[in-house]
Formats: structure tokens, sequence, C-alpha cells
């Protein structure tokens, strides 16, 4: 789904969205730079807690990125897409 959506990476990380300690996700986040879009599959692959997809989401937004959820209609590019991450 990532490569059809156009993704030139994809990182894989076996670990459960539940657990903080992803070390292939804080690698990713700490590559992304501004302009870039991090782009999962399912908002729960990348959190399985408001506060921690808000810290996400956050620190993104301190790089001047954004956040594509392909399965859910969440694009912090778009000011809908912004909307609908709050809802």
């Amino acid at each position: 789904e990532l490569r059809g959506a156009g993704c030139a990476e994809v990182h894989e990380e076996r670990a459960s969205g539940a657990d903080r300690q992803r070390p292939v996700l804080a690698r990713t986040l700490r590559r992304v730079g501004r302009g870039d879009t991090l782009v999962v599959v399912k908002l729960d692959r990348l959190a399985r807690s408001l506060e921690h997809l808000l810290e996400t989401v956050r620190g993104l937004e301190a790089k001047g990125a954004y956040l594509r959820v392909l399965g859910d209609p969440i694009d912090t590019a778009t000011p809908q897409g912004r909307f609908m991450l709050q809802m």
C-alpha cells in the first residue's frame, strides 16, 4: 500500500504500535525533514494512545513535516486532513 501511494522509502517495524520503544520509528522520525510526509497505512500502526499520536504530530509539525494516514482521511498538509485528525 505504501509503495502504491508513491512512498520513496518504506520502513517496517515488527514492534506493536502500543510499544513506545520502537527503534525504526525513532530513526525514521529523526530523518524526517521540512516538507516530508510520514505516511502510515493505519493510525493504530503509528500510535495506540492519543497522547503518543499528538506527541508524534507535534514533532513532525516542529520540523515542518506532515502526517498522512492511508486508511483514514488524515493528511496534515491539508486543512481538511488536520480537521479529521482533531476529530
